[in-house]
């Protein structure tokens, strides 16, 4: 008999070990802040962009990602390499046929709500989706929670609505992303 009490009680600690353990462990980001103006990317007048992209919002954003995300950065190619991986996907949010986005909005992988998007680019693949975005900048929340992406380099915040009975991404701001560890 007490040996099964030994058992039980070990059992417990262990059992509790374990989730004290799980608690501690970091959570996934469940909001994304708007950064300061130097590291974001937006249309006239602090507006997000409109979609589908114009040739000059496309330039817009090709400038912004060769920068480096940095809107005051000295260097006009501070990412040789921006061409190459956006040229696809600003490309595709040209199109208006690629900013349908699918009937269930409440699907948490990127891809599952914008899969016409995500045929012309695997920037999103297998990326959560975030709804929460905070704006110090608006006067109150949106009526719609955007639907916001990272790609490891940016944040990416799409607003949409209901056009025609389809939900349409409609806006986009895009901004640097904040390491997750600081360089030593």
């Amino acid at each position: 008999m007490m040996d099964k009490r030994k058992r039980r009680s070990r059992f417990v600690m262990l059992a509790l070990v374990i989730l004290s353990i799980s608690a501690c462990t970091p959570k996934p980001v469940s909001f994304v802040a708007v950064r300061e103006s130097r590291f974001r990317c937006e249309g006239e007048h602090g507006e997000r962009i409109k979609l589908p992209l114009s040739p000059e919002s496309r330039e817009r954003l090709m400038k912004f990602f060769k920068s480096n995300g940095d809107n005051l950065s000295v260097s006009t190619i501070a990412d040789p390499d921006a061409e190459r991986k956006y040229r696809d996907l600003l490309d595709a949010l040209g199109d208006s046929r690629n900013l349908v986005l699918g009937d269930d909005m409440s699907k948490h992988i990127f891809c599952d709500v914008a899969a016409e998007l995500c045929r012309h680019t695997n920037l999103f693949a297998k990326r959560q989706n975030i709804r929460q975005v905070i704006d110090a900048r608006e006067k109150s929340p949106p009526k719609i929670d955007p639907i916001t992406v990272n790609d490891e380099a940016y944040w990416w915040v799409f607003s949409h609505h209901q056009v025609n009975h389809q939900n349409l991404f409609t806006e986009v701001l895009v901004m640097k992303a904040i390491p997750l560890r600081m360089k030593r």
